[in-house]
């Protein structure tokens, strides 16, 4: 009897330019993307601060609120199960065609690409070459804060929840609606802003070491929070004036 032997199978190797490629698409896809997220997560927090401020306060279109808020939910929980998505599984990552986290992460942690923007980093400033060191450290710093604030979820209980509950709303709700359902609730605001917050901060860190662009993604949430702040203020008061 001929034993047959097990092919190896070939790695799945990409140059270091196609790499690099990826992680530049990657990242400008992902910072739309946070853009979105923060945005919506402003509105909810907004809006959700007004009505708890004063519960027994009736709205007149409360049912219509609700389907708002819903929506607003629904729509956070798409952008950020992209953001997180790994990809399909049984495909090698360097064939994945996804802009994710998770996927830009493992580009940044290997040394060819921190070598190149490292590299890329001495030259963000041509006209002032004296602050290539001082670019260079930022573009290292940076790249850590990313890959540790990648990290923190896996590392916290309550980065881990949030993960595992995105996975059932991704799994159970938005890439199917499945007819037997877990017995356990889906997401809550607090676990959809855990995820958020952490895509904030890795891309806040990943846009400076890839781009050389210092992109204050807090202030971008705070900015927004603060338009939120002033839309539900006078839609709810308006609601209110109309009873």
């Amino acid at each position: 009897m001929v034993m047959c032997k097990k092919q190896k199978k070939k790695p799945v190797r990409i140059t270091k330019g196609e790499a690099l490629g990826r992680v530049n698409d990657m990242t400008t896809r992902l910072e739309e993307d946070v853009k979105s997220a923060l945005w919506i997560e402003a509105s909810m927090e907004a809006a959700n601060a007004f009505v708890i401020s004063d519960k027994d306060r009736p709205y007149h279109g409360a049912e219509t609120y609700n389907a708002v808020a819903q929506s607003m939910m629904l729509t956070l929980a798409v952008t950020v199960s992209r953001m997180f998505d790994k990809g399909r599984k049984l495909t090698h990552p360097n064939k994945r065609d996804v802009a994710s986290i998770p996927l830009l992460i493992r580009l940044l942690r290997q040394k060819r690409c921190k070598d190149a923007l490292i590299e890329r980093a001495r030259v963000w400033t041509p006209a002032s070459m004296e602050l290539e060191s001082m670019h260079v450290r930022d573009c290292e710093k940076a790249i850590d804060r990313a890959i540790r604030a990648y990290h923190s979820l896996s590392t916290t209980g309550r980065g881990r929840h949030a993960i595992a509950k995105l996975k059932q709303l991704r799994d159970y709700r938005i890439a199917h609606h499945l007819m037997k359902v877990p017995d356990r609730k889906l997401p809550t605001y607090d676990n959809l802003f855990v995820l958020v917050d952490t895509a904030r901060d890795v891309m806040n860190a990943a846009i400076l070491a890839v781009k050389g662009v210092d992109t204050s993604l807090k202030e971008f949430e705070k900015m927004h929070r603060k338009e939120a702040d002033r839309f539900w203020e006078a839609a709810l008061q308006g609601a209110t004036d109309k009873r």
